[in-house]
């Protein structure tokens, strides 16, 4: 099926695309939030696909069931210009094609993070060789300095933060070594294409942000999120159930985080 879908002219595979999308506008004026358009959202989702020829040869109705995905999140799957979410290509043995999924950036999971009312400020950042990097783990307060030097080569980077202050003046600090962003990365189900490859840095931010979730109060978008990304030969169901029940799953969805990046926190440093 794969090779099929090869053959097919981007042009036409694009306007066929659009076109099954154009009929589920009603669906998807439901799904959005007020402040997203439905036109805009399918221009972001089309001119997304079309840069990918990966994506081109992914199955309409996956890329269909991405688009809702992401609309019931409110994330634009923009590709990592704005960094809300990605458009992913994956090989279905099951199907004998690929299949697109949506997964979450880091700066798409920092804005459902704030969904739940109860976070004043939160960061993420990565950090790398020659930048200015300290932080401690204390019984009464954690401890962070970070002066980036400019440097953004992925081969450079040594460690990835996130930081978290809570409305009642809570503070959560969480620091994440290279090692430990790298087996989050194999055991993930694209570690050699999509976001992974082309943006190392916001995938360290969002590994350490994976571990953060740990300890805030979660907002129910975030919970589908990271259910989808458990899941994703379920994501058009949980992205369309009513969205209540996905609270049901809470405590399926914090154990996988475990299995996504390790929970022990690193040595702090000297």
């Amino acid at each position: 099926m794969s090779q099929q879908l090869m053959k097919v002219n981007p042009g036409e595979k694009i306007r066929s695309l659009g076109m099954q999308a154009s009929k589920s506008k009603g669906v998807l004026q439901k799904l959005l939030p007020a402040n997203i358009p439905v036109d805009r959202m399918l221009r972001v989702f089309l001119m997304a696909v079309s840069r990918s020829p990966k994506l081109l040869e992914c199955s309409e109705r996956s890329l269909l069931s991405a688009l809702m995905v992401a609309a019931r999140l409110g994330l634009e799957p923009d590709g990592g210009v704005l960094g809300q979410g990605y458009l992913v290509p994956r090989w279905n043995k099951n199907t004998n094609c690929l299949e697109a999924t949506f997964q979450a950036g880091y700066m798409g999971l920092m804005d459902l993070a704030r969904k739940s009312k109860q976070i004043k400020d939160l960061a993420a950042q990565a950090v790398y060789n020659g930048d200015q990097f300290f932080w401690s783990y204390g019984l009464e307060r954690d401890t962070l300095q970070h002066v980036p030097c400019g440097e953004t080569s992925p081969d450079k980077l040594t460690h990835a933060w996130a930081r978290a202050r809570l409305v009642n003046g809570g503070l959560h600090l969480v620091v994440i070594t290279r090692e430990q962003v790298e087996r989050a990365r194999a055991r993930s189900m694209t570690p050699n294409t999509g976001p992974w490859v082309t943006d190392y840095g916001p995938m360290a931010c969002k590994s350490a942000l994976r571990l953060l979730w740990k300890l805030l109060p979660r907002s129910t978008e975030l919970v589908i999120a990271a259910e989808v990304e458990k899941h994703p030969e379920h994501a058009e169901a949980i992205a369309l159930d009513d969205p209540t029940a996905a609270l049901d799953v809470i405590p399926e969805v914090i154990d996988p985080l475990d299995a996504m990046v390790d929970v022990e926190r690193p040595p702090p440093s000297e």
